[in-house]
This record gives C-alpha cells, structure tokens and sequence, in this order.
C-alpha cells in the first residue's frame, strides 16, 4: 500500500477515479426524473445542444491538453510560456470558430433557432476549449481541480432537479451545466496566475502551439466526428425522439469510458517521460495498464449488455425502450475505444508516431460518417450505433497492426524462472 501512495501514476489515478465517480454518481440521481420530465423530445434537444458545444470545444481545445501536458510534463522550467501561448493559441481559435458555430446553431436544423440553447451551447464550448486541466495534469497535481469539478457539477445538477419543470425547460438545463463547467475552468485560472504571474499570449507562441500540436489536432478533430459529428450528421436523417433514444444509450456507455479515462489521463504524463528517459521500463508500464484497462473494459461491456433493459428502464423509463437495442451494441466502444487510446496515444504518440495514429482516425472518422449516412434512414438509433462501433473496430485493428509492424505493440515479457 504504501509504494502504491508513493507511485505518482496510482496517486493521480486513484484522485482522478474519486472524481469520476462521484461524477458518475450524478446521472443516477439526476436522469431517472430529467429524462422523464424533458421526454425522449426534449432530451434530444439537450444531447445535440452538448454536441455541438463538445465538438467546436475539441477544437478550440486543438489537441492543447495532450501537446502541453506532454511538453510541460518533459519541461516543468516551461510553465508560465507555454500556459501563456496555449491560452493565445486557443483565443484565435475561437475567434475563426465562433461566428461559425452561432451561424449553424441559427441556421442550421440542431438547436431548433432557440437562442436559449443556443447561447447555453456556446458558453458550454468556452468551458470544454479553454480548460487549463492540462497545466495541472502535467505536473501530476489534479486534486484541487478535480474536486472543484466535482462539487460544481454536484452543484448545477442539484439545481436542475428543482429548477427543469419540463420539455420547453431543455436549455436550462443546457445553460446550468455550462455555468458549473465555466466555473471548472475559469477559477483554476485564477490559481494558476496566482502561482505563476500572468503572461501575456503573444502572436509568435501562439502560432508554435498551433504549428507543434497540429498533429494532435488532427486527432481531437477525428474525436469530434466520432462524439458529436456523427451525432450532428444522424441529425439530418432523424427525429428529436430518435436522437433522445441514441443518446440514453449513450450516457450510459459514456459511464464506461469514464471508467477507463482516469488510469488513462494519470497514465500519459508519465509515459511521456518514460519514453524518453527509460522506453524498457516504459513498455513493461504499459503492457501492464493494457491488460488491466482493455480487458477490464471488455468484462465491463459484457455486464452492461446484459444489464441494459433494466438499466435503460431505471435511468430512463419505458418511453425510451428503443434505447436497450443500442446500448447492447454500444457498449462494446468502451473496451475498442480503450484499446486505441492505450496503443495510439500512451504509446505511439509518446514515440513521436501521431501522423500515422492521425491516418488511421481520419480513415475510421470517414468510415464512420459514410456508414451513419448509409444506415441512420433505414435502422435509426440502432444504425447509428452500428456504424460508431464498426469504425472503433477499425481503427483499433490498424492500430495494432501498425504498432505490430513498427515493433510497439505492448507485449508482457514473461522470464522463465531459473533453477
């Protein structure tokens, strides 16, 4: 126990799993009513209303919170430049997305032209792009954010239970959610200026972010498609109640991704260092943590397919009984998508290969898009599933051939015992 409390991946892991799951803990307290009272209509507002605030967020993100959380973990002495170019960075990135995103929530046929949803998805992607989590992730010290997070989340959820009357309440709920995720982001900032000083961004170290981390950026986009550009695009084929359905289900496998994301996020700061300063004991860490978190995963997918009738009919009741199909088919992107996280970004991004892990997600971002236009018309929600996790098999497949041909699959070195 006591080398586990010394072993500063355990330590931020087990932190960050305390925050999950007391993140977790909040959808049970709060969706079995929310669902109800919004219906299968109202609450597809709200999964496409945080749909397109979690993918223009990605990209505001710009992949900044693995390329700095990388680089800061490889150069504490960096700090205070890199937070300063990372925040510039990410302003002009708002200011190119912005005026977009505000034309396609009026124009477009997502958020219903409700300026209330609208502007509560706006201020949700300000607070997903501009997260500074990463300057506390590449120093390994997460719990101050993290519980900030926690008892903010706690709070906002709190007042959507006494707040959310009905289906017309869809963007309260959207707008008091972004407001405990601001408040995640934003009072960190103030911690950091207090340790470090403020720093102007400048337009020189802006530009080396957006130059350095283009590669990462390529990925976060891929991630976009897959979370909310799939959604989007299922949109233009589907009724509200149908994206409500797909979206119950997913809320529920996005419990396992959770799961999965803490040993992940603890994890990369330290396989960035261990790459470079000792890549034998960097790859006994990691096919350790790739046994445990895909094999884990696996047996976790398996338990919620099984469970996913009465699971579907807790959370959500019996008007979203065509979410039990898809969630039985959904669950299996927990364990595919913990595999491509484990071999692209703890192994090949630290060993400089993120140019083929980019190839491999655009390939499975257009596989994916293609097949949810192929089958959302014909199979709906369940359609849609299908294709998210045909795509996730592929890209999981090409990433271990990849890592297979280059010689980076993890593999367990197992010595025979001498006599």
């Amino acid at each position: 126990m006591r080398r586990l409390r010394a072993n500063p991946i355990a330590r931020n892991a087990f932190w960050l799993y305390v925050a999950q799951i007391g993140s977790l803990a909040i959808p049970f307290v709060i969706l079995p009513r929310l669902s109800r009272v919004l219906t299968p209509h109202g609450f597809g507002e709200v999964v496409l209303a945080q749909a397109m605030a979690t993918g223009a967020g990605l990209i505001v993100e710009y992949g900044c919170n693995l390329y700095a959380t990388r680089r800061l973990a490889q150069d504490p002495s960096s700090r205070r430049r890199l937070f300063a170019d990372v925040l510039g960075a990410r302003l002009l990135l708002l200011v190119a997305v912005g005026p977009a995103f505000l034309l396609a929530g009026a124009g477009g046929p997502w958020l219903s032209h409700d300026w209330r949803l609208i502007s509560g998805s706006f201020a949700y992607l300000i607070a997903l792009g501009f997260s500074p989590f990463w300057y506390f992730q590449g120093q390994e010290r997460m719990f101050r954010p993290l519980l900030l997070e926690v008892l903010l989340r706690v709070a906002s959820s709190g007042l959507v239970l006494f707040v959310v009357a009905g289906p017309d309440d869809a963007w309260l709920v959207v707008w008091l959610q972004a407001v405990g995720a601001l408040g995640s982001t934003f009072i960190p900032f103030v911690w950091v200026y207090r340790e470090s000083g403020f720093v102007a961004p400048s337009w020189s170290g802006a530009g080396s972010v957006l130059r350095q981390g283009f590669n990462l950026f390529i990925f976060k986009g891929m991630a976009a498609i897959y979370s909310s550009g799939t959604v989007l695009l299922f949109a233009l084929f589907a009724s509200k109640a149908a994206i409500g359905a797909y979206g119950a289900a997913e809320r529920i496998a996005r419990g396992g991704l959770a799961l999965v994301g803490p040993i992940q996020q603890a994890l990369y700061p330290a396989m960035s260092r261990k790459v470079k300063a000792d890549p034998a004991e960097a790859r006994r860490t990691l096919a350790v943590t790739f046994i445990l978190v895909v094999g884990g995963s696996l047996v976790g997918a398996v338990v919620v397919a099984l469970l996913a009738r009465p699971l579907v009919g807790f959370l959500f009741g019996a008007q979203y009984d065509a979410a039990v199909v898809v969630l039985r088919v959904l669950a299996f992107q927990v364990p595919l998508a913990a595999m491509s996280n484990m071999l692209g970004i703890q192994w090949l991004f630290p060993n400089g290969r993120e140019r083929a892990y980019n190839l491999i997600l655009v390939g499975g971002g257009v596989a994916c898009a293609t097949m949810v236009v192929l089958l959302a018309k014909s199979m709906g929600s369940l359609g849609m599933a299908a294709s998210v996790v045909t795509a996730e098999t592929l890209v999981a497949g090409l990433l271990l051939a990849v890592a297979l041909r280059v010689g980076t699959a993890p593999t367990v070195q197992v010595t025979p015992p001498t006599s």
